[in-house]
């Protein structure tokens, strides 16, 4: 990275910094446990997402060595996993329990339940206000963390059409020349490659390269409404274990997604029931050692997802790609080759439907199309070219955007306020992402309240090069 590049990237964490954004970590506790249900923090704890060093609420040193078997069964959520404390050589093998609330150890009954004998680490999300200390039946304090201070670095955090007014970030926008607030967004999209990469680090820590990658391709086929089930869903069929039986990799996958369930089917097409009965034919023989891991319905959205973006397709579309991983594999560090590749991912059935009860599609349509990819590209690939050292921003500079989606549009209607409607739609990924990335440092971290961001002192830096 250029020195010039490096002030810049310098400048921007400072004003981010500087503004109020710390009230994200310090926001209102039960705020903080509504955001996701207990089941979603147990999935994104067990991604790594989380991280793998913590302090514990004692002030110890807490390493996660190894995260453990997530227990769909009674008893703690991780069983068999491994911390240090304090950077001690013995490490502690033991289960992890994850709540929402510290006092949840003592309102589920754990502190009296045998199974819970062999928990070395309680990690909450919401305190009580007062001091409680984690026992266990035989009267052993567990150490605890709360992950308050560890929110994972992408969150939920929609900036609502309402509220999409002129901000006071706008009068020192105009004050930039095109070149100058095209670098502001090229400076956000760089923060933005870089908390990703993060991320994606943290996960190969935990699971390795491929399965890492793998499971942050699902949560991207899986857009905004699905991510979670997604990500459930490639934990609990790992890749590993579908590229032993690839032919079986589809039927487990939907068999796992409760979508051939008697419940979900909807009475599939006429078309469809031969699909469904293969599938169900290879599924049933598995079906009752995996049970217990079938997502319920209600974890899907269905609501709001256009056809093509329908859940039972972007599975068809993972279950495509885990069956010619080892082509990903051999792919070149280039990212229009990575963006061929998945254009190329073909089903015989899925390409000419929607879901399974849809009419089939007069025409083929593209498993993945365009603006997914772009996603692909955005959230997975030039993340791991960064973390490979192969990365060429030049070439990222050159993709195109692919789809300006709400959040983006509110973005530009406060920076650019009543000129927005002549200021042409972000003509690259990079000036999309830099725009997201300006949304969740300033807008959604100070709750749209200008008088506290530091948004608007950040353009002046930018405008005259003097850092304030």
């Amino acid at each position: 990275m250029r020195a010039h590049d490096e002030e810049c990237l310098a400048l921007y964490l400072r004003h981010v910094q500087g503004s109020d954004a710390g009230l994200l970590r310090e926001e209102d506790e039960t705020e903080l446990g509504r955001r996701w249900s207990e089941l979603e923090w147990q999935t994104l704890w067990y991604a790594g997402a989380c991280g793998k060093t913590f302090r514990a609420t004692s002030g110890a040193a807490v390493e996660i060595l190894q995260f453990g078997l997530w227990n769909h069964e009674a008893g703690p959520d991780f069983i068999g996993a491994v911390i240090r404390v304090d950077g001690n050589p013995e490490p502690l093998h033991g289960d992890i329990e994850l709540d929402l609330h510290v006092l949840d150890w003592e309102h589920h009954g754990h502190a009296t339940n045998e199974r819970f004998n062999r928990v070395v680490l309680h990690i909450f999300l919401e305190g009580s206000g007062l001091t409680f200390f984690t026992r266990t039946s035989n009267h052993r304090e567990v150490l605890q963390v709360r992950l308050q201070a560890h929110l994972p670095a992408e969150r939920p955090a929609p900036c609502p059409r309402a509220r999409a007014q002129p901000g006071a970030c706008c009068g020192p926008m105009r004050n930039l020349s095109p070149e100058a607030a095209d670098a502001v967004l090229e400076t956000a999209a760089r923060v933005r490659l870089e908390r990703k990469q993060q991320l994606l680090q943290r996960a190969i820590k935990v699971h390795g390269f491929e399965q890492a990658l793998y499971q942050h391709i699902a949560m991207v086929l899986g857009y905004k409404e699905n991510k979670l089930p997604f990500l459930l869903l490639s934990q609990r069929a790992p890749l590993a274990s579908l590229r032993a039986e690839p032919a079986t990799a589809e039927a487990v996958l939907f068999g796992l997604s409760g979508f051939l369930e008697k419940a979900s089917l909807h009475a599939p097409s006429a078309a469809a029931s031969g699909y469904v009965r293969s599938l169900w034919s290879t599924w049933w023989p598995r079906r009752g050692a995996l049970h217990r891991l079938i997502l319920p319905l209600e974890q899907w959205r269905f609501s709001s997802t256009r056809p093509s973006n329908h859940p039972q397709r972007r599975l068809a579309a993972l279950a495509s790609l885990a069956s010619r991983w080892p082509e990903r594999q051999s792919l070149p560090a280039d990212l229009k080759t990575i963006g061929r590749f998945f254009a190329s991912l073909s089903h015989p059935f899925w390409d000419f439907q929607y879901t399974l009860a849809s009419v089939p599609l007069p025409r083929p349509m593209q498993l993945i199309g365009a603006a997914r990819i772009n996603d692909l590209l955005a959230n997975v690939f030039i993340p791991m070219l960064s973390v490979a050292g192969h990365l060429d921003w030049d070439a990222v500079k050159r993709l195109p955007a692919k789809l300006s989606n709400a959040r983006v549009r509110a973005m530009q209607q406060r920076l650019f306020g009543e000129l927005a409607g002549s200021v042409s739609p972000p003509r690259y990924l990079y000036q999309e992402q830099g725009l997201l990335q300006l949304a969740d440092d300033f807008c959604s971290a100070n709750r749209h309240d200008c008088s506290r961001c530091g948004l608007p002192a950040y353009l002046d830096a930018r405008a005259t090069g003097v850092e304030s």
